[in-house]
């Protein structure tokens, strides 16, 4: 029974140091925004394209220490580093602007 204990223990702690956070992202721009990507500080994961006025929202394993939103609009990449008090508080909330830049 106390190895069973010791297996389960591992395994919660493994699952707490794997937290994720939650990214919203809305589209306030009049054009669509063809191509966007969360990523961590190992791997990106494609939210795809996201009309005007629509919102999605993904969860993104925090993997490193940073999270960076990128996106391409008029054929330009951009990329916004998402703020550490953001990350730590598990919710993000991100508009792309009239201007095509992110507003936190």
């Amino acid at each position: 029974m106390r190895f069973y204990s010791i297996v389960f223990l591992a395994f919660a702690l493994a699952g707490c140091s794997r937290r994720s956070v939650d990214v919203s992202i809305s589209n306030h721009s009049s054009l669509p925004v063809p191509m966007i990507y969360v990523c961590n500080g190992k791997s990106c994961q494609r939210v795809g394209s996201l009309a005007p006025g629509a919102t999605v929202r993904v969860a993104e394993p925090l993997a490193g220490e940073s999270l960076s939103l990128t996106y391409w609009t008029d054929g330009h990449q951009r990329e916004f580093s998402i703020p550490d008090t953001m990350i730590h508080s598990g919710l993000v909330s991100l508009t792309i602007g009239t201007n095509y830049l992110v507003e936190p």
